[in-house]
């Protein structure tokens, strides 16, 4: 990378605002390991020392360049904190998407089995343990890959619901509602997907009937866990980017597939269950970190050590929370939704899984259970998606039973267990007022962006 010159410092020097100003010293002190003499910890200022301490190369003088190249070709007044802040995130956005093929590797390898131990996963991938650890710790540092932990809900007694809302004038929020995506459009669509106890459906379904007059339509399903996908087939390695071939997609999906055969969703009977306070702080622990030792879930929580790592180690052992495999690729940051029938995704999932980042999931109807369909999700580069729609809109033309959208904004997020658990009754919380809310469309729509964008509705 070619360094600017004094000259251009002093032109940048002098179209920076004095707090953008900052901002770029602030940079420079953080390379070279003085940031502790000019911070104040806050969300931005964390978000900006993760930034330049995991930039591969210099951030400094990326965005000393980058800030030459747009001055130089003219017109450029003023440049203020929020622009150099714009531009700092979008040069971090693009290189920490540059994965290598050791990175590449550790990713599949993990997503295919997220419980692995390193050295586990080093002998999976073919890579020496040295190999394996440094590139899962950056993929870590960056954000791009985590272990999560994923409640098994089913011996848990809870249920997994997704409401899909057409045209809405009102919908559900509040703490149950986990993660949202929602479909801009003529035809505005709000996906929902709730957590709740399985003896309280009944009541979950009572209360979206009575909002059915206030949208065009309300679907209730049954969301299974599906399962999180990942392929480096559309990496360019020469470039390190993201460029999926929408010629090959189309006749990948062209080339059919086999048709799925969904078993019966028969539901077991309510388990009968039982947390302490000490069992409840270390499942959402896991849940944010499954990888997370008991040494540092003393430190996070003040647990004893004897019960930390005793309780853990139950909680493990129990099953009822299992590893799952997050993976967020910076420019990966549009998503597109396609529900359809199983004989159809049948013909689709072979191209689908080619695609970068995927989710499929069984869905079926709470209402009638011989309506089943199939629930595909999958993070591409921003531009790509509405293309990938009108590949399937073509090439699913024939066929009038299914959707496919390009998603606007969402949220997730998750309900600590211990707010939802009623430990003297043994039962889990319900409660319309504590934990629902219905509220206007376009209110709980402007409060979601199109950063926060889930890929795994689990």
């Amino acid at each position: 990378m070619a360094m600017p010159s004094m000259q251009d410092d002093t032109i940048i020097e002098a179209k920076l605002s004095p707090s953008a100003k900052a901002v770029l010293e602030v940079v420079h002190e953080i390379e070279d390991g003085q940031d502790a003499k000019v911070f104040q910890d806050g969300p931005d200022t964390d978000h900006l020392r993760t930034m330049t301490k995991t930039f591969r190369g210099s951030m400094y003088s990326a965005l000393t360049k980058r800030l030459a190249e747009v001055i130089d070709m003219g017109g450029v007044s003023i440049i203020t904190q929020s622009d150099l802040m714009s531009l700092a995130i979008d040069l971090w956005n693009r290189n920490a998407s540059r994965l290598s093929e050791t990175e590449v590797a550790v990713i599949k390898g993990a997503t295919e089995s997220p419980g692995l131990a390193l050295n586990e996963l080093a002998l999976k991938v073919g890579l020496s343990y040295p190999q394996a650890r440094r590139a899962h710790q950056r993929l870590r540092e960056c954000g791009i890959f985590r272990v999560l932990g994923s409640l098994n809900l089913d011996s848990m007694g809870l249920e997994r619901v997704l409401l899909v809302m057409k045209s809405p004038q009102l919908v559900l929020s509040g703490p149950y509602i986990e993660k949202t995506l929602f479909v801009d459009g003529s035809s505005p669509t709000a996906y929902l997907v709730a957590v709740v106890a399985r003896e309280q459906t009944a009541n979950l379904l009572h209360l979206v009937k009575s909002l059915r007059s206030a949208a065009e339509s309300i679907f209730v399903w049954r969301l299974s866990a599906g399962k999180l996908g990942f392929s480096d087939l559309y990496l360019n390695a020469r470039t390190s980017s993201w460029e999926p071939d929408l010629i090959h997609f189309r006749l990948m999906l062209r080339g059919g597939g086999s048709p799925i055969v969904l078993g019966d969703s028969a539901l077991s009977l309510q388990p009968r269950v039982s947390y302490t306070p000490a069992d409840l702080t270390i499942i959402d622990q896991l849940r944010d970190n499954f990888m997370k030792t008991a040494n540092e879930i003393v430190v996070s929580t003040g647990l004893s050590e004897s019960t930390a790592f005793r309780k853990r180690q139950q909680i493990l052992n129990s099953g009822i929370i299992l590893p799952r495999p997050r993976v967020q690729v910076p420019t990966l940051c549009e998503r597109v939704i396609v529900i359809l029938p199983p004989d159809l995704a049948g013909d689709v999932l072979p191209a689908w899984s080619m695609l970068p980042v995927t989710y499929v999931s069984r869905v079926c109807s709470i209402e009638d259970a011989s309506q089943e369909r199939v629930l595909l999700l999958a993070a591409v580069p921003r531009g790509v998606g509405r293309v990938v729609v009108g590949v399937l809109s073509s090439e699913l033309s024939h066929v009038e039973d299914h959707s496919a959208h390009v998603v606007s904004s969402g949220s997730e997020g998750f309900v600590s267990m211990a707010s939802m658990f009623d430990r003297r009754s043994g039962t889990w919380k319900w409660s319309r007022g504590d934990f629902f809310d219905v509220r206007p469309y376009s209110i709980v729509r402007r409060e979601v962006d199109d950063v926060s964008l889930p890929i795994d509705l689990a």
